[in-house]
């Protein structure tokens, strides 16, 4: 979702590394899936103008794999959009690696009178 008066794009449950995680597990996943996340947030970003992404939980799938570093490397093109997490269940990775891509990691955030967060249940 863009919200234009705070130029703003929210975004849920991206699940970095859940291909990967699958296929180390023995699941038969097509690895071209992240990508496809990917193809979809630069069309948004082409077409918006975004300063900040809040993505709502779940942007890790589980422990690091290279699918984050692809995924990191990604926005690094997009050097000036600032970048927050409101955590969510899955996202457990070391708090080095989100900091490491210059995420700041939060439980919930509210903007006009919304409040963000991600359900842990």
């Amino acid at each position: 979702m863009y919200w234009p008066a705070h130029r703003l794009l929210i975004v849920s449950d991206i699940h970095v590394g859940k291909a990967g995680h699958f296929r180390a597990s023995g699941i038969a996943i097509p690895g071209h899936l992240s990508k496809n996340n990917y193809w979809r947030l630069v069309e948004v970003l082409e077409q918006c103008d975004v300063d900040e992404i809040l993505f709502l939980g779940d942007l890790s799938h589980s422990r690091y794999n290279a699918e984050w570093d692809e995924f990191i490397d990604f926005l690094d093109q997009y050097p000036n959009i600032k970048r927050t997490l409101v955590r969510g269940n899955h996202d457990i990775l070391e708090d080095v690696k989100y900091a490491a891509a210059s995420f700041q990691v939060i439980e919930q955030r509210l903007i006009d009178d919304i409040l963000f967060e991600h359900e842990k249940s």
